[in-house]
């Protein structure tokens, strides 16, 4: 026999003894589902090194015929992963057996593990230059257990006498895990599939007050893992944990609080907890209570206390803070406008993979702000960005294709970035998708493409391409002429401010295109569009007043404005001055 399978025997005939001898004390007992039971006793420590072992633990239940019964769990240990192989009770001898039996634990909830600790995810703010949405944070699902039906074979694997060699299949793959640079979540399933009993030893810890063991089983209520998902219950145990100084347990009550999971949606406590792990050095809460400063959160909002809370998380390599501080600087809220400063914190989170600083860094080299202009570096760092999926990106490192601007100028690159970026809707890459089309700019001309692509951004409230299409409408181009939806485009993008669109809409009202004639409406349109500096719109405002059309007639504003068109080059306009003027 094996010395494996003799320290294995060893085992249960030492725990074995303990239940019969009664040689250990139970500790102080507790209620679990309904049951009165103790905390965890150590039995047996099999294991060759100080964080690699086999272990035996003992649990004594009592149940509701005060009947004395003892739970076996027997679990192999690397730290920080806790491996279950199985978990037993054992029943006194009856008078057709000379020794107790092992039977298979059965309960109405699952196994948790009570050593794979949480590490939340993040919660961005809606970062500028760029407003963008912001990511909830979630919970990770806890590792897994042995399956009834598993801890029943082992059972009969008992019965038939082959139990130790079942184990030592098992614990023999547990050490090949254990002597390895790393577990994977799968590689433990193989060994460990799940459970549906609550791990007696982490319920038993928890409801003797251990905040350890009360944050695992909050974080299994919260996710579902091992037992119904249950973010009321998943809240209490974090609460429990949290009013004990568990720095995880705080910001996990935190965070649902701040969602409305399980608990009513109090801006004010999530605020309340994240502090208190904040000031215990974490991270996540630091950055939340950054979020909570800049967007009046559950408080007054104050740019200068998120600067503060996501410099501390930043110190700490946090890419998510270093991103939005740099987006503080960036904007000069809570501080002077640093672009410089701005710069060094993008490059931080940019370097950590942050998609957004990529992109952010990119403007700031294409611009010349903080850093010296360098369209070189504002490609590169448009490329990482795009690679991860930054539309903006995309739509950047399109343009400066198109422009060879920092690389090479390709028309296909370009036409292939610039679609990728409207693909995923952002209304700018559509546009200028539409704009290429239109211009025949490394494509072929297209104007019914370019109506498509137009109108996807059009859609979207974006003026130049509503703009764009208002004017194919007009002259009939890639759609059939209309002068009534030409109208209706060139009107929602004169009412965003588009001074060429207040232009042109000027002149559909004192021609009657696709209305009536208005020249009070073309004159007031004009003014909107020269007051934008619209030499077009200047001239015949000019020429409005010098013939008191739709206004009063006035030559003295008809100079005024017919000066400004001329100052801009406009050849009429110079022309007509000069008649007024008598020179």
């Amino acid at each position: 026999m094996s010395s494996l399978m003799t320290i294995l025997i060893i085992v249960l005939i030492l725990a074995f003894a303990a239940f019969l001898n009664g040689r250990r004390k139970m500790k102080e007992a507790g209620t679990w589902m309904g049951i009165k039971g103790t905390v965890p006793e150590f039995l047996w420590n099999g294991g060759s090194r100080s964080q690699r072992k086999l272990m035996l633990f003992s649990i004594g239940i009592t149940d509701d015929d005060s009947k004395q019964e003892r739970l076996l769990s027997l679990r192999w240990t690397r730290l920080p992963h806790s491996v279950q192989l199985g978990i037993f009770k054992v029943v006194e001898a009856s008078e057709n057996q000379d020794a107790p039996r092992v039977l298979p634990f059965e309960s109405g909830s699952s196994v948790v593990n009570a050593t794979q600790r949480k590490n939340p995810e993040i919660q961005t703010s809606n970062p500028q230059i760029l407003e963008r949405g912001s990511k909830e944070m979630s919970n990770e699902p806890s590792n897994t257990y042995p399956t009834k039906d598993q801890i029943e074979g082992l059972f009969n694997a008992w019965k038939n006498g082959n139990l130790l060699d079942v184990l030592k299949e098992r614990e023999g793959k547990a050490v090949q895990l254990a002597q390895s640079d790393s577990i994977e979540q799968d590689e433990l399933n193989s060994i460990t599939p799940r459970a549906d009993t609550i791990d007696a030893i982490l319920l038993a810890k928890a409801n003797a007050g251990d905040p350890e063991a009360q944050s695992d089983l909050g974080r299994a209520y919260s996710s579902g893992q091992g037992v119904p998902q249950d973010s009321a219950q998943a809240a209490v145990w974090y609460r429990k944990a949290a009013e004990q100084g568990h720095l995880e347990a705080q910001f996990n009550l935190g965070d649902h609080y701040a969602q409305g999971q399980g608990v009513p949606l109090d801006y004010a406590q999530a605020l309340k907890w994240f502090r208190r792990a904040a000031d215990q050095g974490n991270a996540d809460a630091q950055f939340n209570l950054g979020v909570f400063y800049q967007f009046g959160r559950g408080i007054t909002q104050d740019y200068a206390q998120a600067l503060l809370w996501y410099r501390r998380a930043a110190e700490q390599g946090y890419a998510e803070a270093q991103y939005n501080l740099g987006t503080l600087y960036d904007n000069g809220l809570g501080i002077a406008r640093d672009y410089a400063q701005s710069a060094v914190w993008y490059r931080k989170a940019a370097e950590l993979g942050n998609a957004d600083a990529q992109y952010n860094l990119g403007v700031l080299y294409q611009f010349g702000r903080g850093v010296p202009q360098d369209y070189a570096q504002a490609a590169v760092w448009y490329r990482k960005s795009a690679e991860l999926g930054n539309s903006y990106a995309q739509g950047n490192l399109g343009l400066l294709y198109q422009k060879g601007q920092g690389v090479t100028r390709d028309d296909t690159q370009a036409m292939a970035w610039l679609q990728e970026a409207a693909a995923q809707g952002r209304a700018e890459a559509q546009y200028n998708v539409g704009w290429s089309y239109s211009e025949g700019e490394g494509v072929r001309q297209d104007y019914a493409q370019a109506v498509q692509w137009y109108r996807k951004a059009a859609d979207q409230g974006f003026a130049p391409a509503q703009y764009k299409l208002g004017g194919l409408y007009a002259i009939g181009q890639g759609v059939a002429q209309d002068y009534v939806q030409a109208a209706t485009w060139l009107r929602k993008a004169a009412e965003q401010g588009h001074a060429d669109a207040q232009y042109n809409l000027g002149v559909f009202h004192e021609n009657g295109l696709g209305m009536a004639k208005n020249q009070t409406q073309a004159a007031a349109w004009y003014r909107k569009g020269a007051d934008q500096g619209n030499a077009n719109a200047q001239y015949n405002l000019g020429m409005c007043y010098y013939e008191g059309l739709g206004v009063i007639r006035d030559s003295k504003q008809a100079v005024a404005w017919l000066r400004k068109a001329a100052e801009q080059g406009h050849a009429e306009a110079k022309q007509n001055l000069h008649v007024l003027l008598g020179s």
